[in-house]
């Protein structure tokens, strides 16, 4: 879509000032009713890319916080918008583009009233727009914020294949289904990391834990307290390598079943089912590569 179709589109599904006041009274009564203030609020940034298993990290944190924090979740904000299901149904596709204003507007104004009333805030992101989350850390840092960063360090082609393993279960579950372009999932990827170095440059987190898939929880395998790295961003890094193997091993069952949904109730996404599996391929080979020039390099001959 070019820039005049998306303001066209957003334009059809834009509420007047009264229908906002009333959609942004309900978005923080449900988000803020008996979260109580605290004398040293924290914001807690739970990050990772697209796919990275974000969502199964929040309760981990929500529990270290006593439960008492408003977790931000842009999806409930969104789905909480008056013309979000003539909105599902008319353009299903660009949904995230159609209500972005509004969403984006009470997304921010949720985040003001947790700070200006001390409230401790869980903000779920991939860190992909930098000057976005380095602006909001600066603000909460001036109010008197202690800033944690809990952060998922997953490989590539792990996340990427989680979002198409989301997929199929939300198609199967008859939910609203969520994809996500390649491109976009690759953005997240990087700009996590681009993101993550910015805050390590600025100072601008007080803790930070980093966690990998579990089988029912993420596991966390570097805190700041530890010794193991010297930067978060050192720990992300070594996940993303060394947690690939285990991963590539269990990939052709998770893929047999995404392509059986796919090709069942979505086949006309088939081609990026495939870009998938070449990608698998690429990662494999990659792997026996290495392995060979281990192997070599300890031989004696």
């Amino acid at each position: 879509m070019d820039q005049r179709e998306i303001e066209e589109l957003q334009a059809k599904y834009k509420l007047t000032e009264e229908e906002y006041k009333q959609y942004y009274h309900a978005i923080n009564l449900f988000f803020t009713t008996g979260k109580k203030p605290e004398e040293n609020p924290k914001l807690v940034f739970v990050a990772g890319q697209a796919g990275a298993g974000k969502s199964r990290l929040i309760p981990v944190v929500n529990k270290k916080l006593s439960y008492n924090a408003v977790i931000s979740d842009y999806d409930i904000v969104r789905s909480m918008h008056p013309k979000f299901e003539l909105a599902s149904k008319e353009n299903k596709e660009n949904i995230h583009l159609a209500l972005l204003p509004d969403a984006d507007r009470a997304n921010q104004e949720i985040r003001d009233y947790c700070r200006e009333n001390k409230l401790n805030l869980i903000y779920e992101g991939t860190m992909r727009a930098t000057a976005g989350f380095l602006k909001m850390a600066r603000e909460f840092k001036e109010a008197g914020y202690e800033i944690d960063l809990e952060l998922m360090s997953v490989p590539k082609l792990e996340s990427y294949s989680s979002t198409f393993l989301r997929y199929a279960m939300q198609l199967i579950s008859n939910s609203e289904p969520r994809w996500v372009p390649k491109s976009v999932h690759d953005a997240s990827y990087d700009n996590f990391l681009v993101t993550l170095k910015e805050f390590e440059k600025e100072g601008l987190f007080d803790h930070a834990t980093v966690y990998k898939r579990g089988d029912d929880k993420p596991e966390p395998f570097y805190s700041t307290e530890g010794r193991e790295f010297q930067k978060p961003s050192e720990a992300v890094l070594y996940g993303r390598e060394m947690f690939n193997e285990d991963l590539i091993r269990k990939f052709p069952m998770k893929y047999e079943m995404i392509y059986t949904v796919f090709s069942e109730s979505a086949p006309t996404l088939m081609p990026y089912v495939g870009e998938l599996f070449e990608m698998y391929e690429m990662e494999k080979n990659g792997n026996k590569i290495e392995e060979n020039k281990k192997e070599g390099e300890d031989r004696d001959d």
